[in-house]
């Protein structure tokens, strides 16, 4: 990913000022992220980006989703102080880095559970307000093959449960996996 597309990103002062807005206005509809991980994952990237090393293209996507839905839902009493259309600017401009970022991810062959984070919120949130109906459903369609693909429709099966027992397992990820796997399902049955 390219210098000039990463420069498009938020400050880091902006970016934790765009999560929270993110985690107190627009998280509570859909709970697919962990925060305290996507708080450490905002430092990091920022830490990478300073000392002119390139983040990771999936963590990039995610941010990039994130920023774009606060500075698109952000309401005039918000500290972002965005004037008339300029909040939709901004918005287009991170959905265009998270674009990029998921096509140098490559996230339809190589999906991780950031990009499919990124695909989620930007086809529930964004594309049914700006009346891209046929976008969203090509998204969620890929996100579907690409949580199938890393095994999601079947991490709760018994066999899964049984190999979990004996290891040491990060509940985190484990938790995510479950959220991002029954919203993509209950959303294709409800679609």
């Amino acid at each position: 990913m390219d210098k000039q597309t990463l420069s498009l990103l938020p400050s880091r002062a902006q970016a934790g000022f765009l999560f929270d807005y993110y985690i107190e206005e627009i998280m509570s509809l859909y709970h697919l992220i962990h925060v305290p991980t996507v708080r450490r994952m905002i430092d990091t990237v920022y830490t990478q980006l300073e000392n002119n090393e390139q983040p990771p293209y999936d963590h990039v996507a995610l941010l990039s989703s994130i920023f774009a839905l606060s500075a698109y839902f952000a309401s005039p009493s918000s500290r972002f102080h965005f004037k008339g259309r300029e909040g939709k600017s901004f918005c287009y401009r991170w959905i265009f880095v998270a674009q990029r970022a998921l096509l140098a991810a490559d996230y339809i062959v190589a999906p991780t559970l950031e990009t499919l984070q990124s695909t989620i919120l930007i086809s529930q949130h964004l594309l049914p307000n700006i009346g891209a109906m046929a976008t969203f459903r090509t998204l969620m369609a890929t996100a579907l093959l690409g949580a199938r693909s890393l095994g999601l429709h079947r991490f709760d099966s018994p066999a899964n449960k049984k190999a979990r027992e004996n290891t040491r397992v990060d509940w985190v990820v484990v938790e995510v996996k479950r959220r991002i796997w029954w919203h993509l399902a209950s959303t294709e049955w409800r679609v």
